[in-house]
């Protein structure tokens, strides 16, 4: 068996990034540019690895933008930190900043009044956990990387499973208290 860069089995005559490996312990069969996408996936085509660091860029950016809200100037010194714990978390999001970040968030959230159920609690319930899977494939898909979206439908599955039934939660806490 041949090994690709980086140490890993070469499928399809390219080496396999985290995600493929993935995908081919997950659904049986290797995801590539070459293979077939499986039935029953997504019609769209292998995305960059740099587009999971963007989406976690934009992710933390709007979580940080909600929790901070009326509360801190960006220009403040608790703001520039904030900007380098997104901006850290996108770069490297298999390091100790995404927890600092989210850590942050959780904290400015508890500062401004308190955890009162509103809109912002809502974006919050389903951001923090977003940008933790997203910390986690990102760190594990290199930016140069292909991905295949049918390789993230099983994360975004543990995903909605974790995150609908507590916004539900949520939404019913603020109707009735």
């Amino acid at each position: 068996m041949r090994r690709g860069p980086v140490g890993v089995p070469e499928i399809f005559g390219s080496a396999a990034m985290g995600a493929e490996r993935a995908a081919r312990t997950t659904s049986g069969q290797a995801i590539s540019k070459t293979a077939p996408a499986p039935s029953g996936t997504m019609p769209i085509g292998p995305i960059g690895g740099w587009t999971l660091r963007v989406a976690l860029l934009l992710a933390a950016s709007f979580a940080v933008a909600v929790s901070a809200h009326g509360v801190v100037g960006l220009w403040s010194l608790v703001g520039i930190v904030l900007a380098a714990l997104v901006i850290g978390t996108a770069a490297a999001p298999g390091t100790l900043v995404p927890l600092l970040l989210l850590l942050a968030v959780v904290g400015l959230r508890l500062l401004s009044g308190g955890p009162r159920p509103d809109a912002a609690l809502v974006a919050l319930v389903a951001l923090l956990p977003l940008i933790h899977q997203l910390c986690g494939i990102a760190a594990a898909v290199p930016g140069r990387a292909r991905l295949s979206i049918a390789a993230l439908q099983p994360a975004a599955g543990r995903y909605l499973v974790a995150v609908v039934p507590v916004e539900v939660a949520v939404l019913l806490a603020m109707l009735v208290g």
